[in-house]
C-alpha cells in the first residue's frame, strides 16, 4: 500500500476491506475468500464527501453515542465531512448538544479524519435590522467547535446577507484560514453579489428534486471562477419510509454532473420536516450511493439502481444477502408507488419526486386524511402494498427482530442463516431493525386506513361523477374506527403504535423531537375516537 497521507491510508484499507467483503463466500467447511491477483491504483471523484444532518429541535436529534456511530459508518464509507445544519435567530440557535458534547464530538471527528462541520440557517424571514444580532448568535456559537476549518450558512441566511446593503461577512468572527460554503442558487440570477463575498468561499448548489438541474450551479461557477460543492438530498423526508428512487436519482444527477463540471466535493443533505415521522435509516440508501459514486462517479446508472439493496448488505450490515437492505429499498418504493397512484403519474416520471407539498400518499393518511385525494385508488392498492410490505419485512428484518433484544447488550444483531446466525458488526443494526418494523407497522395503519375510505367512498355508479370520493374518517363505521384506534393505543398485553413508536425513538434519538412528530399520531386516534379524551404519550 503506498499513500500520500494517512488519510489515504485509511481510504486504502477501506477499499481492502471492501475488497475482502465483495470476495467473501461462504462454502461446506466455513467462511472462504479468494482475493485474485490484482493492483489498484485509486483516487476520489470528488475531494470533499460530507453529509448534512439537520439538528432543527423537531427533527430526530441522535443521542451523541449514535451520532459516534454515524460518523463510524460514514468513515466506513470514505466520508470526511460531518456538517450539523442548527436554526438561528437574534438571541440563540438550535444547537442540541452541550459544549462539552460538542468538544468530545470534535475531538472524534478529529482522531478519524472527518471534518466537523457547523451549518446555520434561519427559520422564518428576519429584518435586516436583526442581522448583526444573528450574526452575532452565530460567532457565539463558533466558540463550541474548537478546530473550525469550515462554516456552512444555508440558503435562506445566504439569501439575507446576500441582499443586506452592509457587508455582513466580516461580523461573523471567522479565522483567516476558515472556509465559507454559501449557498449558489441565490446567485443564480445576480452573480454581481458574488463579488463582494470572502476570497475562500465555496459555492453550494442545492437541489433535493429527483430531476433537479444542477447545470445552472456549474454555470455560475464557471463564469465566476468560484469553487463549487454539490448538495443533493438523501428525500428521506414527509413520508414514512423514504423515497429511495427520487433519493438515489437526485443524488446521481448531483455527483456525476459535479464531477464532470468541476465540482470540489458534495454534501448530501438529510432534511427534516415539521413532524419528522421517516426513521434516519431511510437515509442510508442516497448516503451509501453519493459515497460510492464520489468515489467513483463512472459506475452505471443501471448497477447504481439495481445494486442499492445488496451494497447494503455488503458494506453496512456486512452481511451478503441478508436481505435488510432490499427491505430498507422496497418500503419507499411501496410507498412512491402509492403516491404515483394517487397523482395519475406513470411508473417512471420524477417530476415533484419527493413531494414539495403535503408528502407523500401514506403519510398524509396519517397526517391529514380527509384532504386526501382518492380518486385513483382501489382496496386492492392497499391490500397489494400491505402483502409486498409484509413478504419483504419477513425476509430481510424478522429474524434479526427476534434477536435483537437478546443481542442488543452486546451491540450485535444476529440474522438468521440456515441453522447458524450471523451477527452484523454495523453498531446501528439494532436499531435500523427496530425502524424498519417500526416503518412497516405505520405503513400497514395508513394502509388500513386508506382501505377503509376508500371503500366507504367509492360510487357504486362510477360512471357518474368520480369514482372515489373522500368520506372523511369520521364518516367511517364505528366499527372501523375502534379497531384502527386499537392498532394505535395499548390494547391488553400488546405494545401498539403510539407506544412503540416512542420507545424506538428513545434508543437512538434525543427527547425534545419526539412530541411533534407524536402529535400526528395522536391527532390521527382524536379523528377515530372524538368521543373519547385523549393525552399523548
Amino acid at each position: 500500500m503506498v499513500c500520500g497521507s494517512i488519510e489515504s491510508l485509511h481510504s486504502c484499507l477501506v477499499t481492502f476491506v471492501q475488497l475482502l467483503r465483495v470476495c467473501w463466500s461462504p462454502d461446506e467447511s466455513g467462511d472462504k475468500i479468494i482475493v485474485p491477483p490484482l493492483i489498484i491504483r485509486d483516487q476520489p471523484s470528488l475531494t470533499q464527501r460530507g453529509f448534512l444532518l439537520d439538528v432543527a429541535p423537531h427533527a430526530r436529534v441522535p443521542t451523541l453515542e449514535r451520532l459516534c456511530q454515524l460518523v463510524d459508518s460514514l468513515l466506513a464509507l470514505k466520508m470526511n465531512q460531518l456538517h450539523l445544519l442548527m436554526r438561528v435567530s437574534s438571541v440563540a440557535s438550535s444547537l442540541p448538544y452541550s459544549p462539552s458534547e460538542i468538544v468530545s464530538l470534535d475531538r472524534y471527528c478529529n482522531d478519524r479524519a472527518v471534518t466537523l462541520v457547523p451549518a446555520f440557517d434561519i427559520e422564518d424571514s428576519i429584518p435586516t435590522a436583526q442581522l448583526t444580532a444573528v450574526c452575532s448568535t452565530i460567532k457565539d456559537t463558533l466558540t463550541h467547535f474548537p478546530s473550525v476549518r469550515y462554516v456552512h450558512l444555508g440558503p435562506r441566511i445566504t439569501a439575507l446577507l446576500a441582499d443586506s446593503s452592509f457587508s455582513f461577512w466580516g461580523q461573523l468572527g471567522l479565522g483567516p484560514s476558515t472556509v465559507l460554503l454559501l449557498c449558489a442558487n441565490v446567485f443564480h440570477d445576480k452573480s454581481h453579489q458574488l463579488a463582494t463575498l470572502p476570497p475562500r468561499a465555496i459555492l453550494v448548489e442545492y437541489g433535493f428534486q429527483a430531476d433537479y438541474d444542477f447545470s445552472r450551479g456549474i454555470q455560475l461557477s464557471v463564469e465566476t471562477g468560484r469553487t463549487l460543492t454539490m448538495c443533493p438530498g438523501t428525500a428521506a423526508w414527509s413520508s414514512l419510509s423514504g423515497w429511495p428512487e427520487a433519493g438515489v436519482s437526485n443524488v446521481y444527477n448531483g455527483v456525476v454532473s459535479g464531477v464532470e463540471g468541476g465540482a470540489g466535493g458534495v454534501v448530501i443533505a438529510h432534511w427534516s420536516s415539521s413532524a419528522a415521522l421517516t426513521p434516519l435509516i431511510f437515509a442510508w440508501p442516497p448516503i451509501l450511493v453519493a459515497a460510492g459514486l464520489s468515489w467513483n462517479h463512472n459506475t452505471h446508472w443501471d448497477y447504481v439502481h439495481s445494486s442499492v439493496g445488496a451494497l447494503i448488505d455488503t458494506h453496512l450490515m456486512r452481511i451478503p444477502t441478508c436481505g435488510m437492505g432490499s427491505a430498507l429499498v422496497e418500503l419507499g418504493r411501496c410507498e412512491t408507488w402509492v403516491t404515483r397512484m394517487v397523482r395519475g403519474q406513470p411508473a417512471t416520471d420524477m417530476v415533484d419526486l419527493p413531494s414539495t407539498s403535503q408528502g407523500s400518499a401514506l403519510y398524509q393518511l396519517l397526517a391529514d386524511p380527509d384532504n386526501l385525494l382518492l380518486d385513483n385508488l382501489t382496496p386492492e392498492v392497499f391490500t397489494s402494498v400491505m402483502r409486498h410490505v409484509r413478504k419483504v419485512v419477513r425476509e430481510g428484518g424478522s429474524s434479526m427482530l427476534e434477536r435483537t433484544s437478546s443481542s442488543v447488550m452486546n451491540g450485535g444483531v444476529t440474522h438468521g442463516i440456515g441453522k447458524e446466525a450471523a451477527v452484523s458488526p454495523w453498531p446501528l443494526a439494532s436499531l435500523v431493525t427496530l425502524e424498519l418494523h417500526l416503518a412497516m407497522d405505520m405503513i400497514l395503519t395508513a394502509c388500513r386506513l386508506g382501505r377503509a375510505l376508500v371503500t366507504v367512498g367509492t360510487n357504486p355508479r362510477s360512471n357518474m361523477g368520480v369514482a372515489v370520493v373522500n368520506p372523511g374518517v369520521a364518516n367511517l363505521p364505528p366499527t372501523i374506527r375502534t379497531d384502527l384506534a386499537n392498532k394505535l393505543t395499548r390494547t391488553g398485553r400488546v405494545l401498539a403504535l403510539r407506544e412503540v413508536y416512542s420507545s424506538v425513538w428513545m434508543q437512538g434519538q434525543q427527547a425534545p423531537g419526539l412530541q411533534s412528530s407524536l402529535l400526528v399520531l395522536t391527532s390521527l386516534l382524536a379523528r377515530l375516537l372524538p368521543d373519547h379524551s385523549l393525552h399523548p404519550s
